[in-house]
């Protein structure tokens, strides 16, 4: 049988021509703008993108009203900060798959070949709402040039979502945390209005009437990472080209800055399948996980696929390395060393979580990474990294990580990060300040043991006193009202029934250190303390004059470290009793004699003691 089929005439060619400058140029008119327009499996990522880029800047920034061209745009416009506002607040969360795994089949792979940087998608789901199958209801998902799209078959549920987040008491905070995301971005050429994807404008938009800062201290204290999500950023050398980053999102959580780094406190143990947990070393209670390997989301098939070496790569962050999984009810009452170091033979948190993420940084970036480059762009590194360099750090070149006690630990201020840092006596000199916190050398293979007097910002200082508790032992001693005890290495206060003001503890790993007790606590802060030792004025002259000028010998001397342990004790006990100075006493009289008795610290460091005179007559 012959078929015969229609005769297809060749087209004129200046027919061609209009043919292919209106696919040049066409786009869908704002009035037919629906996801039809663009028949991809990505149309709504693509459609949110064509809705974006209709956003207008007038002159100083501010925000054209686009519902004179099309109230549908203005509506999938508020969709969108719905979900950025949503995952600030923590009221959506999200998930990364791979496109690749076996769960989704050819069709996941065949989707994951149109668009090589969409192979991981991120989906936002709500967890508080259910969707079929008894999932948590799925909202939208993320895409490198819009950031986020949002379903289109759950018209009713964004009306509820608006009524959550316009009436939500922290989203004035949000906006701040996210504007502070924002600086980080600026602050490493990664933000350009004019020629960057339009998710920036959309952002700059959304977040119209923030004030900009320069800090990022929020970003740091108060946040969360949660990702990451893989997006376009302009490229710094070539105008109007754009790089790809795996970024991750800020979401606020008050004082989570703090909680990590109590976190760093607890020992690391590595575990199976890439994960360290992080224990008590008293209760050997788990506190939290971090997860440091891909394996298990990239899943076993991955090492037979052919394209697995250079995708796991390029998608290292994206495959969720560092999460940081934390038990929120937990609170930490310990005073063990400080993990974040190796040390007695054992490996802390930088040997088990942090060179490894680092070396996943440098395959994922294609560069070394350093501690510096984490600081300098955190958004780049999840909370298993940043947070361990964006806290805590040494506020001179001289201050050296210490370990703190149980009673300092256990009193921990919320939203206020524990001092992970001391001043060593060898960077002090009479005359100088007196530190925060003081570093003691402790013996051999043990870290340095930190007295703490106080710590955290002006407006939520913790007072704790361990210094001056330490200075109060040493007056009364030098009243005759306390001894040493040398078999149990005590400091003990006769006066008081024979109470233990400090002395020396043993550690599980087998370390002394010194700690001072809460005996000895109390009575440095009570007003009836305080007024007895002023009372005595001409003694206290003399304890003044005694202090003011030990610790002047050579400065890698452990004998002239133990003297200026003693003389920064002694000046903080004294500049407490007179309310912050001690100009009021005249620094000049008889220097009391050295008694036989030393409080030894650690090799060939001893804290020496004094006694007055007129106090054995």
């Amino acid at each position: 049988m012959r078929v015969l089929l229609p005769k297809i005439q060749k087209p004129a060619a200046e027919h061609v021509d209009v043919v292919a400058s209106l696919q040049e140029t066409w786009t869908p008119q704002p009035q037919h703008l629906r996801a039809k327009s663009f028949p991809t499996p990505f149309s709504q990522a693509e459609m949110m993108t064509h809705v974006l880029g209709m956003l207008k800047l007038e002159s100083g920034g501010r925000p054209e009203d686009i519902t004179r061209v099309n109230p549908d745009i203005q509506q999938s416009y508020e969709r969108w900060e719905l979900v950025l506002l949503g995952i600030a607040l923590g009221e959506l969360s999200i998930e990364t798959v791979d496109l690749r795994q076996p769960t989704f089949d050819n069709f996941g792979r065949m989707v994951a070949d149109l668009r090589d940087e969409c192979r991981f998608v991120t989906l936002i789901r709500d967890l508080r709402v259910a969707g079929p199958r008894g999932t948590a209801l799925l909202v939208g998902g993320t895409d490198p040039e819009c950031l986020f799209w949002c379903s289109p078959r759950i018209p009713t549920y964004w009306n509820a979502l608006k009524t959550r987040i316009s009436g939500h008491a922290l989203a004035p905070d949000a906006r701040q945390l996210l504007s502070e995301w924002r600086t980080v971005l600026q602050a490493n050429g990664a933000w350009n209005l004019e020629l960057g994807p339009v998710w920036q404008k959309a952002l700059h938009i959304a977040l119209d009437g923030v004030p900009a800062s320069s800090s990022t201290a929020k970003l740091g204290a108060d946040a969360r990472f949660v990702g990451p999500v893989y997006l376009e950023v302009p490229r710094k050398q070539e105008q109007g080209e754009v790089d790809y980053l795996a970024l991750y999102l800020p979401v606020l959580a008050r004082g989570w800055g703090s909680r990590f780094q109590d976190l760093l406190f607890l020992k690391p143990v590595e575990r199976s399948a890439g994960v360290v947990t992080l224990e008590d070393t008293t209760t050997q209670r788990v506190i939290a996980r971090v997860a440091k390997s891909v394996g298990a989301v990239r899943g076993d098939s991955a090492a037979s696929d052919p394209t697995s070496a250079v995708s796991s790569e390029r998608f290292e962050f994206l495959a969720g390395v560092g999460r940081l999984d934390v038990d929120e009810s937990a609170a930490v009452h310990h005073g063990q060393l400080h993990w974040l170091d190796d040390h007695n033979g054992q490996p802390g948190y930088r040997s088990l979580v942090v060179a490894p993420l680092l070396e996943a940084g440098a395959r994922s970036l294609r560069r070394a990474v350093t501690e510096a480059d984490v600081r300098a762009f955190p958004t780049l590194f999840p909370d298993a990294l940043r947070l361990v360099f964006a806290g805590g750090e040494a506020t001179s070149a001289d201050e050296v990580r210490v370990q703190l006690s149980r009673h300092v630990t256990a009193r921990r201020s919320v939203g206020v990060a524990l001092p992970q840092t001391g001043l060593p006596p060898k960077a002090w000199r009479p005359g100088l300040p007196l530190p925060n916190v003081v570093a003691i050398p402790s013996v051999k293979s043990a870290p340095a043991v930190g007295l703490v007097e106080r710590y955290g910002p002006d407006d939520r200082a913790q007072d704790v006193g361990e210094l001056r508790a330490l200075g109060l032992a040493m007056w009364l001693f030098y009243l005759g009202e306390c001894e040493i005890q040398p078999e149990r290495g005590l400091v003990v206060w006769t006066a008081d029934e024979g109470q233990e003001l400090f002395g020396r503890v043993r550690t599980a790993e087998g370390a002394t250190s010194l700690e001072v007790w809460p005996h000895g606590l109390r009575l440095a802060s009570e007003p009836a303390e305080r007024a007895r030792a002023k009372d005595k004025r001409a003694t206290l002259q003399r304890f003044l004059v005694t202090w003011a000028r030990k610790g002047e010998g050579e400065n890698e001397d452990p004998r002239v470290w133990g003297e200026r342990i003693g003389a920064m004790a002694a000046l903080a006990w004294i500049q407490w009793v007179m309310g912050g100075s001690d100009t009021e006493l005249r620094p000049f009289g008889p220097a009391t004699k050295r008694a036989p008795e030393v409080f030894l610290l650690g090799d060939g460091m001893g804290l020496p003691f004094f006694v007055d005179e007129y106090a054995r007559e």
